[in-house]
């Protein structure tokens, strides 16, 4: 599931990926875990927080929200607005999940 040309993306940083399910969240928190990647904030480890859970339950959110890791930030960060296209962050939602499937061949 987790190889290591993933974990090689993460670590890489200026990237985003947008979660609609809480289970796809955790999915990309394990991943970066394994990656070594941990929250900007307080949390230690990817896998205490998914915002997700939180901003669904608290506001209703229906559409995805994005998680990203921006190397100037030195931690992931997550938002439901264009905040991270606007700093040029790539969207490697795709990438992401074709990867976990095992159906990247790059």
């Amino acid at each position: 599931m987790f190889n290591e040309q993933i974990t090689e993306r993460l670590k890489k940083g200026d990237w985003y990926i947008v979660c609609e399910t809480v289970e796809k969240a955790d999915l990309l928190l394990q991943a970066c875990e394994r990656a070594g990647l941990k929250w900007n904030k307080i949390f230690k480890k990817a896998t205490e927080f998914n915002p997700f859970k939180t901003f669904s339950l608290k506001t209703g959110l229906k559409t995805g929200l994005k998680i990203g890791f921006c190397r100037s930030n030195k931690g992931l960060t997550h938002t439901d607005s264009t905040a991270y296209d606007e700093l040029g962050l790539e969207n490697i939602t795709e990438w992401f999940f074709n990867a976990i499937r095992g159906e990247n061949n790059d």
